[in-house]
């Protein structure tokens, strides 16, 4: 089980850390780019976490597999 998070650290936190802070520079298109995708995978994520709470139903966030992977 220790192993598995340790995995699970290095490859969702330390690698896209070191790779993006070791590789060139974004450039201002893939920056904004970057910034958009984020506020809309916050404001999905908090509308998921708001309707779960009104409905008491956790799984609203599986109707948007398919559309937001």
């Amino acid at each position: 089980m220790k192993a598995t998070a340790i995995l699970l650290v290095l490859s969702l936190i330390v690698v896209p850390t070191v790779s993006f802070f070791l590789d060139d520079p974004l450039t201002p298109l893939q920056l904004a780019t970057l910034k958009e995708l984020m506020v809309v995978y916050l404001v999905m994520a908090l509308a998921c976490f708001l309707a779960a709470e009104v409905t008491g139903n956790c799984s609203q966030v599986d109707k948007l597999w398919s559309v937001m992977p």
